[in-house]
């Protein structure tokens, strides 16, 4: 016989044999398992629709019908798990049971909630000592069309404060409990993301070249985050929550886990959203609509003051005068009468072909088009699509994939965007005691044109806007050619300013911005009560900008262009080794201890052409001199070891003691090594003195405890001396800052107590906190004589301290099966003190705008306290006369000079605090059956700003307080100072003819007090409307287990006094977000949209 045949026959019976033993087993298999069946209820005694029953330990599962029936096959020795979103999952053991009913529990009795905390260690609400409060994904439900996911966490932490440049996809800063930092760029958050630190780089980009007085805002890493990945957000706050984070949590830490398919009851879960959403400006500023373009006293409109009587601009039809429109609103009523307003032959705009083929002005009424930033912005639009995958390939493995695409148009004309997040979370079990997870996350982002929105320079469009008036149409602006063929736009309705459509569709910012950051993370059950952790992070970002300034423009009319390549890295590694262990029966001991190492690296080349040969070519190569270049960049790195000590008796006390030392690369070597160590505890009262169970009365009594320490190291290359390039190849220069080779860490101290409240089956909660802190050794940055060749030195110097309350309360007032109702309220209270300066230290210049306004730290004072010129005023004490003889008192009123016109004081005064006395979020949930309503409100008391906005808006005459005295004059409230020296009330008169010149001194530019506005507000920041398909839908359509439908609107109204759009709209200097002062600022939107969202 042929071997090979007699080698296919031997293997074609061993194949035999096997399919034979596998059927045997098969059936034998088959023969031990049964049906089970059986009904699941409520604790109502009603069927629940959609409960995962699974047969632990296999893929084996199913779900309940709309009767709250199942069945399912299972051997004897088996165990099914039933699941359920709200209520407590049950194991129970199959025998021989043919027959299981089960009544759920709902999870308000259980207790103990897991808390993820530093390095993302779980650990039970109860057991910890500090303060960390936790937001569910329920919170960021429309954040997919707002821009950024903070925006759901606006007004649901107390404590913790953002504030937002204003502009379509702004910057967000993020502080907890108050500025800790001289330096406001240090008092940021950190974010971690699966226990991996994210590393939020921001860089500055001067608008055009014109300095950094104002900038394009293109995003400081905050949105980087898709929301439809996150599971939750803990807030950790105080040094003893962030302690284990070191140097870069002293000033809070912001914990994000993401969704997995670990916990689903399903082998495979598709999910799909999409959602919608228009952006409008609802509201303005108090513009007035009765006055337009001119010069008050004169009964005529004009462009320039060219001629007089008949002849003057806007009476005289020959067009042979200057036609550049007035940047002010002083000029004779809209009501109809005729001028010779703003003409465009070519277009046919306020003229007309005569018989003769001569185009002939007319004149036309001279009326309001109303309110002409809203008639510029235009309807943003943004459509959101995402999917998600997640599934378990077997009882060891799961994989969860999502995928979501952002289309963005903004309400700025020709500024499109788009954004994709692509996310892949794995978990597998490769052994009982080996696991190995990996998280990756990708953010691609394309920004066709983001646009110069804030801040007072000539490429910013609030700078271009605030020279039009409601006498303008602004069709006729949004033509903003004069002559395309020479690339010269129209400028003439702007008061010779760049158009603002010109800005938008020729001043081009691009941006592509790619970021990847993840972690791979093995976890080691080496023997029984020992664990290994580790993991190896990293977070790329490349981000490549273009900008350009047209030909034409005000401050480059050669036109201008750049190029920026910014790269960021960061890897990072870290182990913790955990021991766990029970002696004395009532004792419970948890010991880690591990280490970590970050390494960062910065790099950022540009390349600037300052003219250009060919108009409209924007290219390197078209550069008319030769290219301007700039390269800079930093590497840091950061060694640490830490130790944490878990306590617990009877489950009842709690004592944590941790420490840690870093190693930081940009302290000097006798410096660069720094120990922080936290005490913290917690006694459960209702357990260790056993109360308060019957009824589920007392769910949790507990009070808390902590004291910490934290350093806070320096940005690099503060302690050696460096150069720096000029822009010009082949030069270099020496530093502006003088190195200090002594600087040491700033130390942050910090203690706080707390009481934390469940009741009524957890139907009620209450968390209260006094917090105080003290930061030692700060990090400021002082004059120097110019005469050392340096402007300034970084020195250890003084010291801040915050301290204040925190209160969250919320509870279920109704809950019966179909109807729930949920409230929920926190309030903040924080007072900053700058305790001690420094030797021969007077005070610190924290922020300023130009020589307007200081935000100045004195002794005694706070950081963000305001210093500048004011209001000449009757000193404390004065008396005068009035027009009936008498004596009055006259102690702070406004001195005015002999012309009746306020007066602008030459040295600086105090103005008032910045930040608010207060700050607080109340929500409600109703919900009936699948219907829910969603209402939230935050806002503030207190709290002021430098307003920019407001200074344009009086000091041009655009605004409603500036109406008074245009018919008839006015008498100004305020004294005057006779020559003898005495104060008399004033009753002179002001002509209206006089009147423009009355307010440029009542708003005068340099004059901060008239310009120093409130913050304090009240808004309502969300309302969602959601109905959710009934279950039993669900189980006949066989294929989807979940759907639900909203609407929803955002931030639609606010109670405030503050004159411009947003009070909590701040102006982004340089890469800051500087909170106090407000430069131009871009409208805020209300937003409307609506979610669909299926599961299958």
């Amino acid at each position: 016989m042929n071997p090979k045949t007699n080698l296919l026959r031997r293997i074609f019976v061993c194949i035999g044999l096997a399919c034979m033993l596998m059927q045997g087993w098969t059936m034998s298999a088959q023969e031990k398992a049964h049906v089970v069946k059986g009904k699941i209820l409520d604790e109502e005694n009603l069927p629940l629709v959609g409960v995962g029953v699974v047969v632990v330990g296999t893929l084996n599962g199913v779900i309940s019908d709309e009767n709250g029936n199942y069945s399912i096959s299972a051997l004897p020795e088996q165990e099914l798990q039933f699941s359920f979103l709200g209520f407590k999952t049950e194991t129970i053991k199959v025998g021989t049971q043919t027959v299981i009913n089960l009544t759920m529990k709902s999870d308000a009795e259980i207790m103990e909630s897991a808390v993820v905390t530093a390095l993302g260690i779980k650990r039970d609400e109860k057991s910890i000592g500090y303060s960390a409060q936790k937001v569910s994904s329920e919170n960021f439900a429309s954040s997919a069309t707002t821009g950024n996911w903070l925006n759901g966490m606006s007004g649901q932490v107390a404590g913790l404060n953002i504030d937002r440049s204003s502009g379509p996809d702004g910057s967000m800063r993020v502080t907890v409990r108050g500025e800790s930092s001289a330096n406001l760029e240090n008092n940021t958050a950190l974010f971690v993301v699966d226990g991996v630190p994210m590393y939020n780089t921001s860089t500055a980009t001067d608008a055009g070249g014109e300095g950094s007085s104002f900038a394009i805002d293109y995003g400081n890493g905050t949105s980087d985050i898709d929301p439809e990945n996150i599971e939750s957000v803990t807030v950790l706050k105080g040094a003893a929550a962030t302690a284990l984070y070191g140097s870069q949590a002293a000033n809070g830490a912001i914990i994000i886990t993401t969704k997995s398919a670990q916990s689903q009851d399903v082998t495979l879960r598709v999910s799909f959203k999409s959602s919608f959403a228009a952006d409008m400006v609802l509201s303005s500023p108090d513009l007035q609509y009765t006055y337009g373009q001119g010069a008050a006293g004169q009964k005529y409109y004009y462009y320039l003051t060219s001629a007089e009587g008949e002849d003057a601009a806007g009476l005289n039809p020959m067009p042979n005068y200057t036609t550049t429109a007035n940047m002010e609103s002083w000029g004779p009523k809209m009501d109809g009468t005729k001028y010779y307003q703003y003409y465009n032959e070519a277009l046919g705009i306020g003229g007309h072909i005569n018989e003769f083929g001569d185009f002939e002005r007319d004149a036309t009424p001279f009326v309001s088009y109303g309110d002409w930033f809203k008639n510029y912005f235009e309807t943003g639009l943004t459509f959101s699509n995402s999917l998600v995958l997640a599934g378990k390939i077997n009882k060891d493995n799961s994989v969860r994939v999502a995928y979501t695409n952002n289309h963005v148009s903004s309400i700025v004309p020709n500024s499109p965007s788009n954004t994709n997040f692509l996310s892949v979370r794995t978990s597998s079990q490769l052994a009982k005691w080996l696991k190995f997870d990996t998280s990756i996350n990708y953010r691609s982002t394309r920004k066709d044109n983001i646009p110069t929105s804030s801040g007072y320079g000539s490429t910013s469009i609030m700078y271009g806007l605030w020279c039009y008036a409601p006498n303008i149409d602004m069709d006729w602006a949004s033509n903003y050619w004069k002559d395309e063929s020479k690339f010269l736009q129209d400028a003439t309705l702007s008061g010779g300013k760049n158009n603002a459509y010109f800005l938008a569709n020729q001043c081009i910012n691009n941006q592509k911005r790619d970021r990847v950051y993840g972690n791979v993370t093995i976890k080691a059950d080496i023997v029984k009560g020992l664990d290994l952790t580790v993991r190896g992070g990293l977070d790329i970002t490349s981000d490549f900008r273009t900008q350009r300034q047209a030909t034409s423009t005000q401050a480059k009319p050669n036109g201008w262009y750049r190029e920026q390549d910014i790269d960021s890295k960061q890897y990072s590694g870290d182990f913790l080794l955990k021991y766990n262990t029970t002696f004395a029966n009532d004792f419970d001991l948890t010991a880690n201890f591990g280490g970590s190492i970050i390494w960062r690296s910065y790099s950022n080349h540009s390349q600037t052409a300052s003219a250009l040969k060919n108009p409209g070519v924007y290219s390197l190569v078209n550069t008319a001199y030769e290219p301007l270049t700039s390269n800079n960049g930093y590497r840091r790195q950061t060694n640490s070891l830490y130790g944490m000590v878990s306590l617990s008796w009877r489950n009842a006390i709690f004592l944590d003691v941790t420490g840690r030392n870093d190693w930081s690369s940009t302290l000097p070597k006798e410096n660069m090594s720094f120990f922080y160590p936290s005490v913290s505890g917690s006694v459960a009262l209702n357990d260790l003195f056993d109360f308060g169970r019957r009824g589920g009365l007392i769910n949790l009594m507990k009070v808390r405890a902590s004291w910490a320490q934290v350093g806070n190291d320096t940005a690099p290359y503060r302690v050696s001396n460096y150069y720096q390039g000029t822009g010009f190849p082949g030069t270099v220069a020496i530093q502006s800052s003088k190195s200090n080779q002594n600087l040491r860490p700033e130390i942050v101290s910090s203690w706080e107590v707390g009481l934390e409240l469940r009741m009524f089956k957890n139907r009620f909660n209450l968390d209260f906190a006094y917090y105080d802190s003290i930061t030692d050794d700060l990090i400021s940055q002082m004059p120097v004589s110019y005469a050392n060749g340096v402007n300034y030195v970084y020195v250890n110097a003084g010291s801040i301290r915050n301290n204040g309350i925190e209160a969250t309360i919320g509870g279920t007032l109704i809950k019966k099966r179909d109807f729930q109702w949920k409230v929920g309220a926190n309030l903040t209270m924080n007072r900053n003190t700058v305790v001690s300066l420094g030797d021969g230290i007077d005070s610190w210049i924290v922020a300023q705008y130009s020589s307007h306004a200081y935000m100045t730290a004195y002794e005694g004072g706070s950081l963000t306290a305001m210093y500048g010129k004011g209001y000449v005023r009757a000193p404390q004490g004065s008396v005068a006369i009035d027009a009936d003889g008498n004596m009055v008192d006259v102690s702070g009123m406004i001195v005015l000079d002999k012309q009746g016109y306020p007066q602008t004081t030459t040295d600086l005064q105090y103005l008032g605090d910045c930040a608010p006395k207060m700050k607080g979020g109340f929500n409600t949930t109703l919900k009936w059956k699948g219907l829910s309503l969603y209402v939230a409100f935050d806002g503030q008391l207190g709290g002021n700003v430098f307003s920019y906005t407001n200074w344009v808006l009086n000091y041009r005459g655009k605004g409603v307080n500036t109406l008074a005295g245009r018919e008839g004059g006015m008498v100004p409230t305020g004294v005057r100072l006779t020559s003898d020296g005495n104060y008399v009330i004033n009753t002179m008169a002001i002509d209206p003819a006089n009147i423009a010149t009355y307010y440029h001194n009542k708003y005068d530019q340099t004059n901060c007090e008239a310009n120093f506005v409130s913050t304090q507000f009240l808004k309502l920041r969300e309302v969602r409307i959601e109905y959710s398909f009934p279950k039993k839908w669900m189980a006949k359509t066989k294929v989807l287990s979940d759907a639900s439908i909203s609407v929803f609107g955002n931030n639609l109204y606010c109670w405030s006094k503050f004159p411009a759009w947003d009070p909590e709209g701040v102006t982004m200097r340089g890469s800051s977000v500087i909170p106090g002062f407000e430069i131009l600022q871009m409208p805020s939107t209300a937003q409307f949209g609506a979610t669909l969202n299926l599961v299958f």
